[in-house]
């Protein structure tokens, strides 16, 4: 029997926000979606880059893991392997991703990276750093990365999480302050 790997997935948060996972070349890429309108999308590599801009995730399952939706993935690239879970944050207002690299040399990039607009906002967890390169068009350009020791050897692996939620505007955010 052969499981058919879905085209697309979907993964949903309270205020209108969700995650779209859609197969794109020899990949998944991301769109975060709010109130129907795109506001981020991840940026991609190819086939060709040992140390693309975004994971290659190339398997996705949805799971409920204690009565929650989960989405699994994992994926490879080069000589590494990559895995990605993201859930609904318990404040029920946005998604955390948590993503990992097990590299058998020392890493190039090792991270995320998303073009978006001002109205959500990207927070770095745990060992993470964020960056903003620039960019010459009108979104926003991120770099989420893992925090790669010093002396970085063979054999490790490489972890960052952040959460995406909606940016509060307005009188809305003053009266949730």
């Amino acid at each position: 029997m052969t499981l058919r790997q879905p085209r697309s997935v979907i993964l949903e948060a309270a205020e209108g926000i969700a995650v779209h996972f859609d197969w794109h070349r020899d990949r998944f890429r991301q769109r975060l979606v709010r109130d129907g309108e795109g506001v981020a999308e991840s940026v991609e590599g190819d086939a060709d880059d040992l140390w693309p801009p975004a994971p290659p995730i190339q398997q996705l399952s949805l799971e409920t893991i204690d009565g929650s939706k989960v989405l699994l993935g994992v994926g490879a690239a080069g000589r590494c392997h990559w895995s990605i879970s993201v859930a609904v944050d318990p404040s029920m207002r946005g998604l955390k991703f948590d993503l990992a690299c097990r590299s058998r040399e020392v890493p190039g990039f090792i991270g995320s990276t998303y073009r978006l607009d001002n109205s959500v906002t990207l927070t770095p967890l745990d060992a993470s750093e964020i960056f903003v390169p620039t960019d010459p068009d009108d979104r926003q350009t991120l770099r989420i990365e893992a925090v790669v020791p010093r002396q970085p050897s063979t054999q490790q692996t490489h972890r960052w999480a952040y959460q995406i939620e909606p940016r509060l505007v307005g009188a809305f955010a003053q009266r949730k302050a």
